[in-house]
């Protein structure tokens, strides 16, 4: 019920949603042998921004489905455990004390030498070709929230199909508990993807939403994403040079420790922006990029 095709992303959504099936929507109260909604067979991957993006983000997710109330968003996951609304109540009272920690998180810096002269120059070439969905960087910082039209943007669109096709989930949030009590949350389906803040995106990866991308380097040219790609899961490689996951490509699909972007919601394709930049330029963002 949520298993994903391959190891590496993340299927919490997924729990939330099969939780919520079998919850009454007003008292929260959960009854095994009675589904509220249906739920599709598909499950589909997803990357968890990172913690310390909360302090610019008006949406969490990626597909800016979770509008309303942050907190009483990000305590959904409290749905697998809790008994009713009262208890559900508790844990927001204390799930805003929470939310306001998160707001104070930083990104770690990066631990090793910075080319500052190619850094600069990085930095122009950000302003002048990302910062319009990215935002800006420095003393007086940017980020305009934008949500990017998926015709716009390119990417693996199943994320956004998944919800539009599926209501059920939707359509019980937003009658839910998290929905009518003080400070509602609610859900609302757009067809795209949020650009994301770039604060600490040099220790983020992988990229994308679905996570189909292993490096900066891909992100910035999509000639160089790997069709079917596997890192090591028992010791972390990481790339701190170019940007992302150690990883090997393969010639064919493998089995579950291999991303396979040919299979519906893993693909790598779209966000091909930078492919009009030279090399240099590339490295110049990248290194940039290793400052935020």
């Amino acid at each position: 019920m949520t298993i994903l095709e391959t190891q590496g992303p993340n299927p919490a959504h997924r729990i939330a949603h099969v939780m919520a099936s079998h919850r009454d929507p007003v008292t929260l109260q959960f009854r095994s042998d009675t589904s509220y909604f249906p739920l599709p067979a598909a499950v589909v991957p997803t990357d968890i921004p990172a913690l310390w993006l909360t302090a610019k983000k008006n949406a969490w997710t990626y597909d800016g489905l979770a509008q309303g109330d942050a907190a009483k968003q990000f305590m959904i996951s409290t749905i697998l455990t809790l008994n009713d609304t009262t208890e559900a109540a508790a844990i927001y009272y204390k799930m805003q004390d929470v939310w306001a920690y998160l707001k104070t998180l930083r990104p770690p810096k990066y631990p090793y030498r910075i080319n500052n002269d190619l850094a600069e120059e990085g930095r122009h070439i950000f302003n002048d070709n990302c910062s319009s969905c990215h935002g800006t960087f420095g003393e007086k910082p940017t980020y305009p929230n934008k949500l990017i039209p998926e015709k716009i943007i390119g990417t693996d669109s199943l994320l956004l199909k998944y919800y539009e096709l599926y209501s059920g989930y939707q359509d019980w949030y937003n009658k839910s508990w998290y929905a009518t009590s003080y400070a509602p949350a609610y859900t609302r389906p757009q067809y795209g993807y949020v650009a994301q803040p770039l604060d600490g995106i040099w220790i983020t990866a992988p990229y994308f939403h679905n996570g189909s991308v292993p490096t900066l380097q891909g992100v910035l040219n999509s000639k160089m994403r790997p069709r079917y790609w596997k890192r090591n899961f028992n010791r972390q490689e990481y790339d701190y040079k170019n940007v992302g996951w150690k990883y090997k490509t393969l010639r064919r699909p493998g089995g579950k420790k291999t991303f396979n972007c040919d299979i519906p919601g893993y693909g790598n394709y779209g966000h091909d922006f930078a492919d009009q930049l030279t090399a240099q330029e590339r490295n110049a963002v990248i290194e940039y990029l290793k400052t935020l």
